[in-house]
């Protein structure tokens, strides 16, 4: 995808061509929300890891095409990043993956 924008998140780079990374500082207490839409092809997570690369939340992963969800209160200030895996991506028409990410901040 190579392209986000919001006041907020930053694009921050991908991992061969299953991960997207996108860059958050939050501050102590602040709620991140999550959503993100897949195509009925692929089998995507999200996972929110802290500045040290230490995994904070993980999404559930049910079925494909779904809706995934995450919500998470940070404890502590800083950079924080927001994993958009879609190494199970399959099927004609999708072999590159596409996907509708949200992400909003709240107090």
């Amino acid at each position: 995808m190579n392209a986000a924008w919001s006041e907020r998140i930053d694009y921050a780079g991908a991992c061969l061509d299953c991960v997207d990374i996108f860059k958050i500082t939050l501050r102590a207490l602040d709620v991140l929300t999550v959503q993100l839409a897949v195509p009925a092809t692929g089998d995507f997570r999200v996972l929110v890891l802290d500045a040290s690369y230490a995994q904070v939340a993980k999404s559930d992963v049910r079925a494909w095409g779904a809706w995934e969800f995450l919500s998470v209160e940070v404890l502590k200030a800083g950079v924080y990043y927001v994993i958009v895996d879609w190494a199970g991506v399959g099927g004609q028409g999708n072999n590159e993956g596409w996907y509708t990410l949200g992400a909003l901040v709240s107090t």
